[in-house]
């Protein structure tokens, strides 16, 4: 019974070995499982983070693309904007060189009575100096020069304004009554 004594405490021995380790490995597992927990903690935190990040850049990018489109609807508008003044600069220019080919003109004028003799008055403009004007006439003592309407003669980019006129009449007027009771006043 010995031997199976001996036999039987050795068994024991080792289960008992085999219970500390099956324990001590426990508590590994167990110390390991919270190790994940925590970083499984840390990673579901950091994927949080990282969808609100990601949502985040998607909100930027729809700003970014507004302020796009925005902008190229400007860059658009300026280039609109420029074309239209290039072709305004351009049709202005093709008037100056119209303007330039008209710019000898003549004018004459009769005599009021119908008389043969005629007084030609003849001028040119051109970019230098006007040239003095030729006069000619036939019989001076029977002609005589007659003005012709304003509406009639060539128009020189001088314009005309109604309101103008009326502002410097009131101005007249103004100025006139100030002087008059200057005037009784004194």
């Amino acid at each position: 019974a010995q031997p199976t004594y001996e036999k039987a405490l050795n068994e024991l021995n080792k289960a008992e070995a085999s219970v500390v380790q099956a324990q001590e490995a426990y508590e590994n597992s167990l110390k390991s499982l919270e190790e994940l927990k925590e970083q499984q903690a840390v990673a579901t935190l950091a994927y949080t983070q990282a969808q609100e990040d990601l949502s985040n850049a998607k909100l930027e990018l729809q700003q970014y693309q507004g302020v796009l489109r925005d902008l190229e609807a400007q860059q658009a508008e300026q280039q609109r904007q420029e074309a239209l003044q290039e072709q305004v600069a351009k049709e202005q220019q093709r008037l100056e060189r119209e303007a330039k080919q008209n710019q000898t003109l003549v004018a004459s004028a009769t005599s009021a009575d119908k008389t043969p003799g005629l007084q030609q008055l003849s001028f040119s403009k051109q970019k230098e100096q006007p040239k003095a004007q030729a006069l000619t006439h036939s019989e001076p003592r029977k002609t005589k020069q007659v003005a012709k309407a304003p509406e009639s003669l060539p128009q020189t980019g001088e314009q005309r304004s109604i309101w103008l006129t009326i502002i410097g009449l009131f101005m007249a007027v103004g100025a006139i009554s100030f002087k008059n009771k200057r005037r009784k006043n004194n």
